[in-house]
């Protein structure tokens, strides 16, 4: 009995901390490391292991995670990277092990729904506090960017995206008109700030991804040209008006022009890792050179000295570099089963599992997402949160009354 008492207890307190994790996600990349951990580690001490594990071996979105880092386990016993090297990397990706073993965590729709309120919570604080710093009462956080806080530009802006279309989910499905006028204030507010005030040119491009993607969900097909032309209106309004759109854009256009002359600019360096990035994959293009290598082959390269890094700010590329053609086929079955399998879920649930995967594939053409702290680890957890109620390729739940819908959210 005492065991049993013991056991729910724990299991209690591991969801306590899954939506303290979520809350965490946008404002801590410290304590979002450290409680990943945690949630996980009480999770499993809460016992009840055959279930869990159980649960995570049928899941087809799990075992493709697992799939996925064991990618970089085996690639251990061929790097060509200093052994150190080698486990910092698997370190960075051990968000894919995690993203596994949170889904047991969130078997209840209330936990799901509180966690997704918590993220919601934490965005509109940094939200708010941009805007402050926007306005010069506070002045913390000046070396993330002029507005940007807690978080740097490119997450900040990843971020904004994410939680304006959750609010602009969430309004299609409530009917309280002052919680509706409240969430219209917010999609306003961020879409603001991502395009005039903010200085994360990936988050314009995730922004207007997701507000395609919306218009398709919501309207089938047909919505494909609403949303086109939605965007199309806010690319044309960030131009005309006065702001950090028309700005970025312009040394966007400039440093693609002047990238043979001046790679050291932030759109040139990019273009220079990808370039240099080929004739490494050319060298191994079916196994790579191994986990964590990308570092120290990069930069043995000639002609490098002028374009360093430790990563190429590409995904594809970096995963292409360290596991070939296996690694790049793995990588797109993951996000590729991700879509598909959304279909299974709860519409609420497999609306939002879509919009983080587009984010992330759209992301993760200037920016390496997953080796990332902060989009790494919100595509893993929202991953666990969403694919929770998938088994088997069907929904946990045979009614269509237990379905939880975003409407509950908030």
């Amino acid at each position: 009995m005492k065991i049993k008492v013991y056991q729910e207890k724990t299991e209690f307190f591991s969801q306590i901390l899954a939506v303290m994790t979520a809350f965490f996600l946008p404002l801590s990349t410290t304590l979002t490391g450290v409680f990943f951990v945690f949630t996980v580690a009480t999770n499993l001490a809460a016992g009840n292991w055959r279930d869990k594990f159980a649960m995570i071996l049928h899941n087809r979105i799990a075992v493709g995670f697992l799939i996925f880092f064991a990618l970089f386990v085996v690639g251990l016993s061929y790097t060509q990277a200093p052994f150190a090297d080698a486990l910092y990397i698997l370190s960075k990706y051990d968000k894919l092990l995690f993203a596994a073993l949170l889904m047991p965590i969130f078997r209840e729709e209330k936990i799901r729904n509180y966690a997704l309120n918590a993220f919601i919570l934490a965005v509109v604080i940094a939200l708010l506090c941009s805007y402050l710093k926007a306005f010069g009462v506070i002045k913390y956080g000046a070396w993330y960017g002029p507005v940007e806080i807690f978080k740097g530009h490119i997450s900040f802006s990843f971020l904004m995206g994410i939680t304006a279309y959750l609010a602009a989910l969430n309004f299609t499905e409530v009917k309280n008109i002052f919680y509706k006028i409240v969430l219209v204030v917010l999609v306003i507010l961020i879409i603001y700030e991502i395009l005039f005030l903010g200085t994360g040119r990936s988050g314009y491009f995730v922004l207007f991804g997701l507000v395609v993607l919306f218009c398709v969900q919501k309207s089938g097909w047909r919505g494909l040209i609403v949303g086109c032309v939605s965007v199309a209106i806010l690319v044309s309004i960030s131009w005309i008006l006065p702001g950090r759109f028309k700005e970025k854009m312009h040394d966007f256009h400039s440093d693609v022009v002047t990238y043979q002359v001046d790679p050291q600019t932030s759109v040139g360096a990019r273009m220079a890792f990808v370039e240099h990035s080929f004739s490494l994959i050319r060298a191994h293009p079916f196994f790579g050179s191994g986990t964590g290598s990308f570092k120290s082959q990069y930069n043995n390269l000639s002609g490098v000295d002028k374009v360093r890094t430790t990563n190429p700010h590409d995904e594809y590329i970096h995963i292409a570099v360290q596991f070939g053609a296996v690694g790049i086929i793995i990588l797109l079955s993951l996000f590729g089963m991700q879509l598909w399998y959304s279909r299974f879920l709860p519409q609420q649930m497999g609306w939002i599992a879509q919009a983080v995967v587009i984010a992330i594939i759209i992301g993760c053409f200037a920016n390496s997402w997953l080796l990332d702290t902060t989009p790494g680890h919100v595509y893993v957890f929202f991953m666990a949160l969403t694919f929770a109620s998938l088994k088997n390729g069907k929904t946990l739940f045979s009614k269509s009354s237990d379905i939880p819908h975003m409407g509950n959210v908030g």
